[in-house]
C-alpha cells in the first residue's frame, strides 16, 4: 500500500505551503518571520522560559534559537537575563510591546490561515482536525 507515501509527502507540501504563506504575510504586516513568532507565542504562553527549553520544545538547536532571541531583543519584544541557579543559562521574558505584537501576529496567522481551509465546511475541517490529531498522537 503506497498511501502512508502519499500522506506523508502531502502533508510535506501542504505544511511547507503554509509556512511560507504565513511567513511572508507576518513579515509584510508584523515585521517579524514565523521563526520568531513562534518564539514569541511560546513566551507568552510560558513566561520566563530558558534558551534551551525553547529549543527543545519547537525542536531547534538552541543556536537557531539564539539567533532569533538575539533580533527579538534587539527589536524590543523580549528581554534576556542570567538564571541566578545556572549563570550558563538565560531566561527570557516578553517585553509590553512584545505582548502585544504576539497578539497581534496571534491575529494575523489566524487570518492567513482561514484562506487556506475557506473551501471546508466546518463538518469537513472537524474531521481534518480529528484526523490529523490522531497521526499527532501516533508520532509522539
Amino acid at each position: 500500500m503506497e498511501y502512508p507515501s502519499q500522506i506523508n509527502e502531502t502533508m510535506q507540501r501542504v505544511a511547507m505551503a503554509i509556512e511560507r504563506h504565513t511567513d511572508q504575510v507576518l513579515q509584510e504586516r508584523i515585521g517579524i518571520g514565523v521563526a520568531q513568532f513562534k518564539i514569541l507565542q511560546l513566551l507568552h504562553e510560558w513566561p520566563h522560559m530558558r534558551q534551551a527549553r525553547m529549543a527543545e520544545r519547537l525542536g531547534q538547536t538552541e543556536a537557531s534559537v539564539s539567533r532569533q532571541i538575539k533580533l527579538l531583543t534587539r527589536k524590543g519584544l523580549l528581554t534576556s537575563s542570567v538564571d541566578t541557579k545556572n549563570r550558563r543559562e538565560h531566561i527570557h521574558t516578553l517585553t509590553p510591546i512584545g505582548t502585544k505584537m504576539t497578539i497581534a501576529a496571534g491575529d494575523v496567522m489566524q487570518q492567513a490561515l482561514q484562506s487556506f481551509f475557506a473551501d471546508l465546511g466546518d463538518k469537513q475541517q472537524k474531521q481534518l482536525l480529528e484526523l490529523l490529531t490522531s497521526v499527532q498522537n501516533n508520532v509522539r
